[in-house]
């Protein structure tokens, strides 16, 4: 269009008025390049918008094809959304009807054990699962190939309980592999030749195995549907659950069992046990009885003559049947020394007689301690100035009056002296310390000396009847080993003790303590009451 205007309207463009037909040819010449100019600038900015608009709609269509992708997968997530909340939603309703299950069977089963637990057990399990077949089975000891209806619900009721083989049946799977095994439908199909299947008309089968703590299979968990059976994973992890619980029930039941077994065998031991004390007893009665004769015996046949015996000798020492020469005095006193060491011997058998038959009675009463020590230590004054032994005594000013049989008191001290004058070398020391314990109330008596000593490791030994440490001097003095023993025992029986303190070659240190008034505090002691005097024994 311009440049029609150009080329058909040359007046326009004619300023001077020359008319030129070379400046026209000029003027048209630079009109035609003004105007292909304009057209190329015309074309270059229509091209660019063009590109522009190019470019643009390209990103129009990739973001149309970006949100129709962004669509596509916000409908996938959103049917995603819609089936994970469907799944969620019927999860719930599987999660309450679960609970609703757990509730019902526990709630059946909670205050119940033994068997009928395991009525319980059936019934609810098949109330709860809507179920018309349900039974706990026990697997036979003597047959395990056969198992044995605990309990058994049948359609609606109680059934009769029964013993079945398994071989055959869905149940081995079970019990002799101790498998669990879900046969939603077609089990008659399955197991043909189980006859109960078929005359149940059942099409749907859950068993689990009862399992014991140390794994062992002890029993069965079925239930059976005459329709398929649906069970999800909750439902069949309950029914294990349960089964778990008649297992540990079906388990406590063979404890309990096994432990009346225990119980009636351990009664009849006993009671054979007691039939055979019974007759040692009878035999010990009788045994005792010549035992207590053989005492008096003893007491009569054997002191008496030696007693005699002792009094000869000390008559003929003393002249009463005329002078007797030097060598005839030595057998006298040999005699006499003989005759009462032997009745030393027998004083201390009949002792320990009577301490172990209990028949030893102590007379208790006021004790002038320092009186009853003197007199003791005057007793062994003689032993102990023949082997030049010197003999140190101390007492407590505040010692006072004990409370004791004064008799038996003087028998320990001297035997625990007589003990330290024999096993003390020529010209040692023994001594005797008494002092008050206020602590305690009690009286302390230390028998010491400088003698052969004991080995610690021996000290045990020391208190027992006819025991004897083994060393060379005693071998020398000999002796019947009752002494200590003897002193144990009568120190018990006041309610003290008697404690030893030794090493060899270094002395020895026995440490009698007797509380004031110490037969009350013993209940081992014997009563109160007057002994007949020594001489009658």
């Amino acid at each position: 269009m311009s440049l029609a205007l150009f080329l058909h309207a040359p007046s326009r463009f004619d300023v001077t008025g020359i008319h030129s037909p070379a400046l026209e040819s000029l003027i048209y010449v630079f009109l035609l390049l003004a105007t292909i100019l304009l057209v190329r600038l015309m074309d270059r900015v229509m091209w660019s918008g063009y590109r522009e608009w190019r470019l643009q709609a390209t990103m129009l269509e990739r973001a149309n094809r970006e949100l129709a992708i962004t669509i596509d997968s916000m409908q996938v997530q959103s049917a995603s959304l819609a089936k994970a909340n469907r799944d969620l939603q019927s999860e719930i309703v599987e999660r309450r009807q679960a609970q609703q299950l757990l509730r019902a069977v526990v709630a059946g089963t909670a205050a119940v054990t033994g068997a009928d637990f395991m009525r319980s057990l059936v019934k609810y399990l098949a109330e709860a699962l809507a179920v018309p077949y349900v039974f706990v089975g026990e697997a036979l000891d003597l047959d395990p190939c056969r198992v044995r209806a605990l309990a058994f619900w049948n359609d609606g009721m109680p059934g009769p309980l029964f013993e079945y083989c398994v071989p055959g049946t869905p149940c081995q799977e079970v019990v002799s592999r101790g498998e669990t095994l879900y046969i939603p439908e077609g089990v008659r199909e399955l197991y043909p030749d189980d006859m109960d299947l078929v005359e149940m008309r059942c099409d749907g089968y859950f068993g689990t195995p009862l399992v014991t703590m140390s794994g062992g299979i002890i029993g069965n968990l079925v239930l059976m549907d005459r329709i398929p059976l649906r069970l999800d994973e909750q439902k069949q992890s309950l029914v294990k659950v349960f089964a778990a619980r008649a297992s540990a029930e079906l388990e406590r039941q063979h404890a309990e069992a096994a432990l009346e077994l225990e119980r009636s065998l351990l009664a009849q031991r006993v009671d054979e046990r007691t039939a055979e004390l019974r007759m040692l007893n009878t035999e010990l009665s009788r045994v005792s009885q010549r035992k207590d004769e053989f005492l008096a015996s003893m007491s009569h046949d054997l002191r008496t003559p030696l007693n005699s015996v002792i009094g000869m000798a000390e008559s003929l020492q003393d002249g009463v049947y005329g002078p007797l020469g030097e060598r005839q005095v030595k057998a006298a006193k040999v005699i006499e020394a003989s005759g009462r060491h032997l009745l030393e011997l027998i004083n201390d058998v009949l002792d320990v007689s009577k301490i172990e038959a209990g028949q030893m009675i102590l007379a208790m009463g006021a004790v002038d301690v320092d009186a009853l020590c003197r007199a003791c230590l005057a007793f062994v004054g003689a032993a102990a100035q023949h082997k030049r032994i010197t003999i140190d005594y101390t007492c407590g000013p505040d010692v006072p009056e004990l409370v004791a049989d004064e008799r038996r008191l003087k028998q320990v001290l001297i035997n625990l002296l007589s003990n330290a004058v024999k096993f003390t070398d020529d010209g040692g020391q023994v001594g005797l310390r008494v002092q008050f314990l206020p602590a305690d109330d009690s009286i302390e008596f230390v028998v010491w000396d400088t003698g052969i000593g004991i080995d610690p490791q021996q000290i045990d030994r020391l208190f027992r009847p006819f025991v004897q440490i083994e060393t060379g001097l005693n071998r020398k003095q000999g002796g019947t080993g009752l002494g200590l023993s003897i002193v144990k025992r009568l120190v018990e029986m006041h309610g003290g003790t008697v404690t030893v303190e030794s090493q060899v070659n270094a002395g020895s240190r026995f440490i009698v303590v007797l509380p004031n008034g110490a037969n009350g505090n013993n209940p081992a002691a014997s009563p109160v009451i007057s002994l007949p005097p020594a001489a009658s024994e």
